[in-house]
């Protein structure tokens, strides 16, 4: 079975939200493809690089290494680690399928939006 990378916002979002952003972004993944994808796992609690965001990438790249694909948001918002990533991930090669960020992760695209708009 090929294999599958998603990267989606973590850094501060629940375990939940950051789980049925996963499934979302899974599903988009076999659409597209239309084959069963295994999930690389990629999601790593803060607890576990409180205060290391370089060896936190390190990993979720460590961890990418064996992906036959790659999801991630192909909007314009700036998530240091997803964009990291992605530019790793078109850099090697790895086909690529976009999604926006309303349909895997509303609440931070709500964030977001208010930012824009508190920019404008």
């Amino acid at each position: 079975m090929k294999k599958l990378f998603i990267s989606c916002p973590m850094k501060g979002r629940a375990p939940e939200a950051i789980r049925k952003s996963v499934e979302k972004m899974h599903k988009i993944a076999e659409a597209t493809v239309g084959e069963e994808l295994e999930v690389i796992p990629s999601y790593i609690p803060d607890s576990e690089y409180k205060d290391k965001p370089i060896a936190c990438i390190g990993e979720s790249v460590k961890r990418m290494q064996d992906a036959d694909f790659f999801v991630c948001i192909d909007d314009s918002y700036s998530f240091r680690g997803c964009e990291t990533e992605k530019y790793i991930a078109f850099g090697y090669g790895i086909p690529y399928i976009g999604t926006k960020l309303e349909f895997v992760a509303p609440d931070v695209f709500e964030v977001e939006n208010a930012k824009k708009c508190v920019a404008e």
